[in-house]
């Protein structure tokens, strides 16, 4: 209960050290430069600048705009996890102080503070983040749908923002008490080449010798390459039939992620009283090159857990109380009162029906999910983690993937999620450095526009691959290098079987949206990505067109390096006719 893993200053994979260079600050694939607010001026992500301009602290007093000098800026902390900032300035009768932080995962933690020497009423506050018109292409944060960002000048947006293109973006999201205000407001303004993401307070007083404090975080994104390891996962939902590892190999699965609810993992959340068959399942599935992770989240805890009575005599803030008690007849029998009800289900090939009760996620139960987690991986074959919604913070996810990578190098963080109604990539943006793939299902739309698929369901614009739930749509979904889920709905094991002759981990995608991609469909309905490699490529086509439809492809073979020639379309069970 008081563990401190992951607690640290240790750098997690795949990141690297933080770097500086006078006002620079270089984390993995990104630049950021600072001005003497402790606002950026320049974002380079992965060699592409995002920003038109620098970012801007704008404050309107009565007597119009104050304006500040050049501050001073010192590094007050460097070690390989972050880098913290400081600045001071003055205007009048203000004082001006900012703070910021830059952590090895690109995420910066910005708090202005101004006090007043003398009582002060001001206007407005506002902050400009000038975008590049080139990577202001996508929006998260308006409207509840991601996508395509609406030309012309927008307002009523969240104030939790994404802005970008798949070469380059960032988050901006507005927090603390200044930006709660009924007043404040969140729109864009295009100006020229620049697209600006302002936030506007209203008024606001400071009085004599108090402080008004500004925050935001920003996180510049893609925030990691493309993991090809990808290729490999090929994912088996071990769920209600226990598939055997000897006919998980012959299908081609490469991770099998066991589901609860089964006679392996019959208890949710509570992988500890079947750890021998687990451990026995693990082995066998390891000596056949595949891994092995588990169901394991922290939402609601199983009534089989043994420190139940315990964690609810010492911790009740564990389990939030809504009153909504109910579920199975044990729980109102013997949890009675002062529980939320949860999952239950009936575990096959068992006679265990479980039962669960919320947990919270930010309380003294994250240290032993996290002890928990640990011992899985280093006593029962875990190699990583199947998270079925997240309830803890950035902070949780960071010390999650911490004791993975001390216990099991290479863990897989596998994280799917059902849709919140607001953009599930927006809502969880902060977490996805520290997650190897997504799989977002519930709620999600297939049949929606490619630019839906990119920003809410692919994971490309983060540096993440996707897949998809159910049978999904495979033909859209290999645009963006997905495939669906074996166990799950979902038959992929015939396009794994081309992923393999074809060689795809080794091949260099080109997906539809980059402007070199050397296939062309002359429709904006039908897309085209293609997978290159030096002697052959692999064309993908996806349709959203409302009828079948004849396309004629353009084909640039000088970009491919290869001589012109003929196309097949091989037979592909499920998916295609030769």
């Amino acid at each position: 209960m008081d563990s401190t893993i992951g607690l640290d200053d240790e750098v997690s994979f795949p990141y690297t050290p933080v770097q500086v260079n006078g006002h620079t600050v270089s984390v993995l694939g990104r630049d950021i430069k600072f001005n003497s607010t402790g606002l950026p001026e320049s974002v380079i992500c992965f060699g592409n600048e995002l920003l038109a301009d620098p970012c801007k602290l704008v404050i309107e007093s009565s007597k119009g705009q104050i304006n500040w000098g050049e501050g001073t800026i010192h590094q007050t902390a460097k070690i390989p996890a972050y880098v913290s900032m400081t600045s001071e300035n003055t205007a009048s009768d203000l004082e001006f102080n900012s703070d910021w932080k830059v952590e090895y995962d690109g995420c910066i933690s910005l708090s202005m503070r101004l006090k007043a020497a003398k009582s002060i009423d001001l206007k407005n506050i506002r902050i400009e983040i000038p975008f590049k018109r080139e990577h202001a292409v996508y929006k998260m944060g308006y409207k509840g749908r991601g996508g395509y960002r609406p030309s012309g000048d927008l307002t009523g947006l969240d104030k939790m923002v994404w802005l970008g293109s798949v070469k380059a973006g960032m988050q901006c999201d507005f927090t603390g008490e200044l930006w709660d205000q009924k007043t404040a407001e969140y729109g864009i303004q295009e100006s020229g080449e620049a697209v600006i993401l302002y936030a506007n307070s209203g008024p606001a007083s400071i009085e004599a010798g108090e402080e008004m404090q500004i925050s935001m975080i920003f996180l510049p994104t893609p925030l990691k390459t493309l993991d090809h390891d990808h290729w490999d996962w090929r994912y088996h939902q071990v769920w209600k039939g226990v598939m055997k590892p000897e006919d998980a190999e012959k299908q081609g699965v490469g991770i099998l992620s066991v589901h609860h609810a089964n006679e392996l993992n019959p208890y949710i959340n509570y992988p500890f009283l079947t750890t021998d068959k687990l451990n026995s399942y693990a082995n066998d599935a390891h000596s056949r090159g595949m891994k092995v992770k588990y169901y394991y989240t922290l939402r609601e805890l199983t009534c089989y857990a043994v420190e139940l009575w315990a964690f609810r005599a010492v911790e009740p803030n564990m389990f939030p109380n809504k009153n909504k008690r109910g579920g199975s007849s044990w729980l109102q029998e013997h949890v009675f009162s002062d529980y939320d009800r949860a999952w239950h289900s009936w575990s096959v090939n068992t006679d265990i029906t479980d039962a669960a009760i919320f947990t919270t996620g930010n309380s003294r139960l994250m240290n032993y999910y996290l002890e928990g987690l640990y011992w899985l991986a280093m006593n029962s074959g875990d190699d990583g983690l199947y998270i079925d919604g997240l309830a803890y913070d950035r902070a949780g996810m960071q010390r999650v993937r911490k004791a993975l990578d001390k216990a099991k190098p290479g863990a897989v963080i596998d994280f799917h999620c059902g849709r919140l109604g607001a953009s599930n990539a927006n809502i969880f943006l902060k977490h996805f450095p520290y997650v190897s793939s997504i799989w977002f299902g519930e709620g999600f739309n297939y049949g929606d526009k490619p630019d839906y698929w990119m920003v809410e369901i692919s994971g490309i614009p983060y540096g993440l691959f996707g897949e998809m739930l159910g049978t999904g749509n495979p033909w859209r979904g290999m645009l963006y290098g997905m495939s669906n889920r074996l166990g799950w709905g979902g038959d992929p094991r015939f396009i794994w079987k081309v992923w393999d002759e074809f060689g795809i981990k080794n091949s260099e995608m080109i997906g539809y949206w980059k402007e070199d991609c050397p296939v062309k469909t002359g429709r904006d309905d039908v897309l085209a990505t293609v997978y290159t490699k030096k002697d052959k490529a692999l064309i993908s086509l996806g349709s959203w067109a409302d009828e079948p439809v004849d396309v004629q492809l353009a084909i640039d073979w000088q970009k491919l390096g290869l001589k012109p020639g003929k196309l097949i379309a091989p037979e592909i069970k499920g998916f295609q006719e030769e």
